[in-house]
């Protein structure tokens, strides 16, 4: 009986844990190994059956994965999983500082990509078909997210890292912020204009964002499925 094969398309035909299991691959692989694993992964097929596949198929099915992982969706600002309705943090000169530490800590483990989806998205709230509000963050960390479309994942990676110093100015610009109902927030806000721990803390933010921006570069620059996108990637990997 023969099985039918889905190959992916587009980001969005690929789940975030089978990205992370394709970036394990071992790089001691022959060429002919890393293919074949590659499909098993993102088609979700044994390889005892890949292997009766006609090379000139397996050949087009590697180009298709290729094109998939390529894909360049932009930011997905909703979208809908299990019938719940998420939306990334709207105002991003309101994250709290609360979200930005636990984006730091995840960001030093590839497998805590879900994690940091869970910061930056979360249950809608309210949604008037114009604007919306999501729930405020209370640190749960959504296991249902390693399911999600990787097209979510690169499109938040990328708008999240290409704020840059901006960011840094809007956690540091509501830090400095007047709080009255808070008196060891004003304490803390008091130090900062002073000058005292000012320097430490941009130099966490810059750090987080450099860092961010490193990971995001080395989890997307792994496109290979066969012999020429192996190649590259060592050349590449060489020269940097």
């Amino acid at each position: 009986m023969e099985r039918s094969l889905i190959v992916p398309t587009s980001l969005k035909d690929i789940k975030l844990h089978q990205y992370l299991e394709f970036e394990k691959l071992p790089e001691t692989l022959s060429d002919f190994d890393r293919a074949i694993q590659t499909i098993s992964i993102f088609c979700e097929i044994n390889t005892h059956e890949i292997k009766k596949i006609p090379y000139k198929t397996l050949e087009e099915i590697l180009n298709n994965i290729k094109e998939a992982l390529s894909d360049d969706p932009g930011l997905i600002r909703a979208f809908e999983l299990n019938g719940i309705k998420y939306g990334f943090i709207p105002n991003l000169d309101e994250i709290t500082t609360a979200e930005f530490i636990d984006i730091d800590n995840y960001q030093k483990e590839r497998d805590n990509l879900y994690k940091i989806m869970s910061v930056l998205y979360r249950p809608i709230k309210q949604d008037d078909g114009k604007y919306y509000t999501i729930e405020a963050y209370n640190g749960k960390i959504n296991e249902d997210f390693q399911e999600i479309p990787m097209a979510y994942v690169k499109g938040a990676m990328v708008f999240f890292c290409n704020l840059g110093s901006d960011l840094v100015n809007y956690i540091l610009k509501s830090l400095t912020e007047e709080n009255p109902k808070d008196s060891q927030m004003r304490e803390f806000q008091r130090s900062v204009k002073n000058g005292d721990g000012t320097a430490l803390f941009t130099d966490l933010l810059t750090e987080t964002y450099s860092k961010l921006m490193l990971w995001y570069a080395s989890l997307y620059t792994r496109h290979y499925c066969g012999k020429v996108m192996y190649s590259t990637y060592k050349k590449f990997k060489n020269q940097n």
